[in-house]
């Protein structure tokens, strides 16, 4: 009986994907971006950025300023993609500021398939001063722990997910460079 409950709690919590149109904006070629952001003054966190496990490139830049809560929005969008199903200039998120110079929040689509854009996620985004960019979960993960329901049987156990060891997601600054942004040494 309880395993019919469990199932049905399942089902009913389960939220079908919803695929929503690619935005494609245009003036992404690496060139244009670098020049129209050499020109204007820029936040830490605007430029050009690279992931570090798979190089694609994308260009963080503010879209708009609220000036009564000082809530700024950036757009992150596709420079340069190792998918050839995404197009460059596709908008894959927003990033928002908050309190914390370092710190931002950000909603981002992490599936895209040619000009649909499914699983939208929110992300704790960390900057640091040597031109690095972190991800982290927006979301506190939990699981089912079969394990303890041995000595239970028909008890549920709900446990925070916190999986050790992972490396950091993110991205390295390119434009403008950051001094300590280097990841290799110079040789003389």
């Amino acid at each position: 009986m309880s395993t019919i409950i469990l199932l049905l709690f399942i089902i009913a919590s389960f939220q079908p994907l919803t695929a929503e149109e690619t935005e494609v904006l245009r003036g992404y070629k690496y060139d244009e971006v670098k020049a129209r952001l050499s020109q204007t003054s820029l936040a830490d966190i605007e430029g050009i950025w690279q992931f570090m496990p798979d190089g694609a490139t994308v260009a963080v830049e503010r879209a708009e300023v609220n000036i009564d809560s000082h809530i700024s929005r950036y757009n992150m969008v596709i420079v340069s993609s190792v998918d050839d199903e995404v197009e460059d200039g596709t908008l894959i998120g927003h990033i928002y500021s908050s309190a914390s110079a370092t710190q931002f929040t950000a909603e981002l689509y992490s599936d895209i398939h040619g000009d649909k854009s499914l699983k939208l996620k929110k992300y704790i985004l960390d900057l640091t001063d040597k031109g690095r960019l972190t991800f982290s979960s927006g979301n506190n993960k939990v699981r089912l722990d079969f394990w303890r329901w041995l000595p239970y049987l028909f008890r549920i156990s709900v446990v925070r997910d916190k999986k050790s060891g992972n490396i950091a997601n993110g991205c390295v600054k390119i434009f403008p460079i950051v001094p300590e942004a280097r990841s290799f040494p110079i040789y003389l």
